[in-house]
This record gives C-alpha cells, structure tokens and sequence, in this order.
C-alpha cells in the first residue's frame, strides 16, 4: 500500500550523527565495537574493544559460616538487598544485610555469599569491598581495621581483621558476629 506511512527507525544528519526512533537492539553474541587499536603512547596491550554485555538487576547476599551454618534475618523488603550493574566484565554490586539473630554458636569464617558473577579467575586476581557501615561486629583489642575481598574465581567475599601486632590478617570467626547487626558494603570487580 503506497499510501501508508512507513516509520523511520534511522536518521543520519549531515554530519554523520545518528538518531533512532526507539530502542537500538543489537543481536545477542554482538555489541558495538570500537576498533582493535594498541594505544602505543602508553605501551597498553589491548584484547578487546566490543562492548558486548550490559545488565541490571538484585542479587540476595548472605552472611554464611564457611561451614554451613545461616545468619537467621527476618524475610522482609528490606533486611537483605543487593542490586548490581553489569557493563561488559566490569560488575558494581551495593549490598545491604541486616539481621536479628544468629543460629546456634558456629565457629568457622565469615562468608558474604551470593554475587551475581563470579570474579575475574586469572590466578592472583583480587578485590575489595568498600565498607560503608557496620553494625553488629565485635573488634578484638588488636583488630585495627576490616576488610573484605575476594579471590580469583570465586561469588562469595572472605572478611579479615587487619591487626596492629602482625602482619597477617586474621579471618573473621562467626564467633565476631553480633545477635543482630547490619553490614552495607560496595564492591566493583571484573569477571
């Protein structure tokens, strides 16, 4: 039918600038690339300029004892959150966990389990969690300061005193953990 009006989806301008009626979709295994260039100034070794992943979603994380046991926390709205960005193999998680009661008297290390992708496994890799609040933690006399990583490979974060008298950090027991508490905490790492 001639008489229709076919809807324009692309518009290129003069120069060059594209404008697009709704969504621009690209096919799954695809993404926008931006060109194989070695950036020769600085010497960097380029392995991929695609962009090929975006997502957003939640995620439910935990405080776990590496043996098994549970933080009990009350199933509600807001007790447990974390919500993620996922841009290529760059994941931002922000993680929120409360709770008001501890099962039982475990012993083995605290666990924050439940990320939405598993880090980077190149042998060696790590990163860190920027804690913003925590309630509910008891410090020894010599534990200075927390801190919370993860290693190659893994979906779940290990947490470590960093003590004034060694220098090597002491893994948090779940004997630390308060009755109830709250944790917030920021990660961003690559898959």
């Amino acid at each position: 039918d001639t008489s229709a009006t076919a809807a324009i989806a692309l518009t290129l301008d003069q120069n060059q600038n594209a404008s697009f009626a709704g969504e621009l979709k690209i096919a799954n295994g695809e993404g926008i690339d931006f060109g194989l260039m070695a950036d020769t100034a600085t010497g960097e070794t380029v392995t991929s300029s695609k962009l090929d992943d975006y997502e957003e979603g939640t995620f439910t994380p935990s405080i776990v004892d590496e043996n098994g046991g549970t933080i009990s926390y009350p199933l509600t709205g807001t007790s447990v959150t974390g919500v993620y960005t996922k841009v290529g193999r760059l994941v931002h998680v922000d993680m929120r966990i409360s709770w008001t009661d501890k099962p039982g008297s475990p012993s083995g290390n605290v666990r924050i389990t439940g990320l939405p992708v598993a880090t980077n496994s190149t042998t060696g890799f790590r990163t860190s969690a920027a804690i913003g609040y925590i309630q509910g933690l008891d410090f020894a006399d010599n534990d200075e300061q927390l801190v919370i990583k993860n290693n190659a490979g893994d979906s779940h974060l290990e947490c470590f005193f960093l003590c004034d008298d060694t220098t090597t950090p002491d893994q948090v027991k779940f004997g630390s953990i308060s009755t109830s508490g709250e944790w917030q905490l920021s990660l961003t790492y690559q898959t």
